[in-house]
């Protein structure tokens, strides 16, 4: 898990052309900096409306995951 990992790849991947945020997302994943929980309308905000109960849904997770995350 390292940010500088992280961004190492992605700045790597926009000199590629990657510009798609799904692509971000799954590195920012394989790096730990986010992880997929169960969707929880309680916990979770879906400014979409499309998720649904028990729906995969990405929170920060390690180092990005302190207070207000």
């Amino acid at each position: 898990m390292s940010i500088e990992a992280f961004a190492k790849e992605l700045i790597r991947a926009s000199w590629e052309g990657c510009d798609g945020g799904d692509i971000i997302q799954e590195m920012a994943e394989k790096h730990g900096l986010i992880k997929s929980v169960p969707f929880d309308p309680a916990k979770h905000t879906d400014d979409t409306g499309y998720s649904g109960i028990g729906d995969p849904w990405f929170v920060f997770a390690g180092p990005l995951a302190g207070e207000g995350a």
